[in-house]
C-alpha cells in the first residue's frame, strides 16, 4: 500500500512522482527513486505481459487516464506538438508516442524553473509548492502569470525537492536576457505559441505545418532550398532577434555541434520533421505571422483531399527519373499508381518514413513530393476550433500586457 496524493493542475508528472516518492520515504538518489519506481510498475505488470511504461504506471497510481497525463500534466503537447503523421495521438502505441512519453517522464534534468511569486501562492493555499510544466518549456524565461523573471535550479536535483526548498540555491534569469525576451515582437508571440502548443488538445500534422509555412515564407520572399538564393528564414531570423535571448536559450555552447542553431530554422519550410523539431517550428511560427490567431487559423486548415492532389502526384509520375530516364509507358502508370496509393495512405495516418520504406523510396524525395502536391492547391476556408483559443490567447495577450508593465 503506497501513499498517493492528487495531481495538481498544470503540475509536471515528474514533480508529481517525486511528491509520491516523498510521501512514502523514499531516498532521494537516483538509485532508490529507480528501486522503487520499478517496485512499482512490476506490481502493476499483468502476468504473462511486460512491465508498462513509467507514464501508464503513473496514470495508475494517481487513477487518472493516461491521456489526461499526458494532455495536461507532461511536456509531450509541446514536445510533439507536430508529428509526421495525420491524426496523430500521443497516447497511441506508435514509436513516435511512446518516445515522447519515455523523455517526458523521465526524471533526469539538467535544471528547473520556478517562479518564486507562484511559489508563495502556492504555500498559501496548498500549504507547500510544486513545479509547473509550463515553467519548464524552453526558452521561457518569464512567469506568464506574474511577468516575473523565472529562477532556474541549475542542478540534476531529484524531483523530491520543492520549489520552495530550492529557492535557497535557485538564481534568476539574467536581467538583458529578460528585457530582450520581453520588448522584442517575435519573442513574445514565441512566449504566447509555445503556450498555445502545450494546451492544444491534438497534435498537428506535419503536413498542415509546413504547407503553412512554406506558403507564408514564399509571401515574405525567403529562400527555401540550400542551393537558392537569396535570404533564409534563418537569416531573417538572425536580423530580428539577435541578442541576449538567443545567445543563451538557441544558439548551443561552442562546446557542442551547433546541430541546434539557426539552421535548424531553415528545415522547417523543406522537411516533414518529427517530434522534438518543436521549438524550431514555435520560433518560424513567430517569425513568419505577427498575429498568434492567423498563425492557428492557418495551421489547423485541413489538408486538400486525395483527388486535388492527382494533377501534382501524376505530373511528377511522369517525370523522367535520372537512372531511368527512358521509361515504358507501363512504368510511369505504375509509378503514378504508386504515387497515389502512397499519398491516400499519407493522408489516411500512414507515417513518411513507414510510406518510403514500403515503396523503397528515399524519405526525402518522398517529402518533396508530398509537399509540392499540397502546395499545389490553394487552402480552404477554415475556422480554427475555438476550443483551441479560447480562453488562453485572452490570457496570453493579457500576460503579454503584464510583462511589459511588470519589466
Amino acid at each position: 500500500m503506497i501513499h498517493t496524493p492528487s495531481l495538481i493542475p498544470d503540475e509536471d508528472v515528474r514533480a508529481y512522482w517525486g511528491r509520491v516518492l516523498r510521501l512514502n520515504a523514499v531516498p532521494a538518489t537516483w538509485q532508490a527513486e529507480e528501486k522503487f519506481t520499478a517496485a512499482i510498475r512490476k506490481q502493476l505488470t499483468v502476468e504473462g505481459g511486460a512491465a508498462p511504461e513509467p507514464a501508464v504506471a503513473i496514470s495508475s497510481v494517481a487513477n487518472v487516464p493516461l491521456s489526461t497525463v499526458v494532455q495536461a500534466h507532461t511536456l509531450v503537447p509541446f514536445s510533439g506538438a507536430v508529428l509526421t503523421v495525420t491524426h496523430g495521438n500521443w497516447s497511441d502505441g506508435s514509436f513516435a508516442s511512446k518516445e515522447l512519453r519515455r523523455a517526458a517522464t523521465c526524471p533526469r534534468m539538467v535544471r528547473q524553473s520556478l517562479c518564486p511569486e507562484c511559489v508563495q501562492e502556492d504555500i498559501g493555499f496548498w500549504g507547500f509548492s510544486y513545479w509547473r510544466r509550463s515553467q519548464q518549456l524552453p526558452g521561457i524565461v518569464c512567469c506568464q502569470k506574474h511577468g516575473c523573471a523565472l529562477f532556474r535550479v541549475r542542478e540534476n536535483a531529484s524531483w523530491q525537492t520543492m520549489p520552495h526548498e530550492a529557492m535557497s540555491h535557485a538564481t534568476p534569469e539574467l536581467k538583458d536576457v529578460v528585457a530582450h525576451a520581453v520588448a522584442n515582437p517575435v519573442l513574445q508571440r514565441y512566449t504566447l505559441i509555445c503556450s498555445e502548443l502545450l494546451h492544444q488538445s491534438r497534435p498537428l500534422s506535419a503536413f498542415q505545418v509546413v504547407r503553412a509555412l512554406q506558403k507564408r515564407s514564399r509571401l515574405t520572399g525567403l529562400a527555401h532550398h540550400a542551393d537558392d538564393s537569396g535570404q533564409k528564414l534563418s537569416d531573417f531570423a538572425a536580423e530580428c532577434i539577435s541578442g541576449p535571448w538567443l545567445d543563451q536559450c538557441w544558439i548551443p555552447p561552442k562546446s557542442r555541434p551547433a546541430v541546434t542553431g539557426l539552421g535548424a530554422l531553415d528545415s522547417t519550410l523543406v522537411r516533414l520533421r518529427g517530434p522534438y523539431a518543436a521549438c524550431a517550428y514555435a520560433l518560424a511560427i513567430a517569425l513568419l505571422y505577427d498575429s498568434v490567431d492567423e498563425a492557428f487559423h492557418d495551421l489547423s486548415a485541413p489538408l486538400p483531399p486525395l483527388l486535388a492532389l492527382l494533377p501534382s502526384l501524376d505530373e511528377e509520375a511522369r517525370k523522367p527519373i535520372r537512372n531511368a530516364p527512358w521509361r515504358s509507358a507501363e512504368a510511369k502508370q505504375l509509378r503514378q499508381k504508386e504515387l497515389r496509393s502512397t499519398a491516400e495512405r499519407l493522408l489516411n495516418g500512414c507515417q513518411v518514413y513507414d510510406a518510403a520504406r514500403r515503396q523503397s523510396w528515399s524519405q526525402p524525395a518522398l517529402d518533396r513530393i508530398i509537399l509540392n502536391a499540397l502546395l499545389s492547391v490553394e487552402p480552404q476556408s477554415h475556422s480554427y476550433a475555438k476550443s483551441q483559443l479560447q480562453g488562453r490567447v485572452n490570457t496570453s495577450s493579457r500576460s503579454t500586457a503584464q510583462l511589459s508593465g511588470k519589466l
